[in-house]
């Protein structure tokens, strides 16, 4: 797993790359990083909470539902109602090389993305409406699985699934250089990835 701090001092992890198979099944196997160094996604869970950042669009994914940091907002509304919109939770499936079952055969994670952020997603299973174009994932389309410190702390825990345009574009200054990227800085005051989310 890669590592690097930015300027401000945020150790930021590539657990590894998660791809989405190309049959249009929507399943996506992330990498047994996002337990074994980080307890992001759970198995005793045995669900992934799927996000999109809405200014932007970013994935992120999450052992829970969030909830406003109280750092944030004094308000206990949900945080998805400020950055992140949930569209769903998906079930998640350790898988083996063998017919040994322990945490330690693991090779990765089965999940399957909600429908929703897929373009041929027609309304049909009733939960709600597609999600934004900007938000739209791919399929076969490799993605990266990535987190700093903050997001692995406590006992709500997220990480981006980033393509291979918004890894390069979307990483903190100091930090890109380190995973062979090219970063654009952006000056709005909307969320970045190294400022939300944060947990309370």
């Amino acid at each position: 797993m890669s590592n690097q701090t930015d300027d401000e001092g945020r150790v930021w992890h590539v657990a590894g790359p998660a791809k989405v198979d190309d049959d249009g099944t929507n399943e996506v196997y992330f990498p047994p990083d996002l337990v074994k160094s980080a307890d992001i996604i759970r198995p005793d869970v045995e669900k992934v909470y799927w996000y999109y950042e809405q200014m932007v669009g970013y994935h992120l994914i999450g052992n829970a539902r969030l909830k406003q940091s109280q750092k944030e907002s004094n308000q206990r509304q949900p945080i998805e109602t400020k950055f992140y919109e949930f569209v769903d939770d998906t079930k998640l499936t350790p898988l083996t090389a063998d017919s040994d079952k322990t945490d330690e055969s693991v090779t990765s994670y089965r999940n399957v993305v909600p429908k929703r952020f897929f373009e041929d997603f027609t309304g049909q299973t009733g939960r709600r409406d597609p999600v934004p174009e900007k938000a739209q994932m791919e399929y076969g389309t490799t993605y990266y699985c990535i987190y700093h410190d903050e997001m692995a702390e406590g006992d709500i825990r997220s990480c981006y699934v980033l393509d291979s345009d918004e890894f390069a574009q979307a990483l903190p200054r100091g930090a890109a250089s380190a995973f062979e990227t090219e970063t654009e800085t952006d000056d709005d005051d909307g969320p970045s990835l190294g400022d939300t989310p944060r947990f309370s």
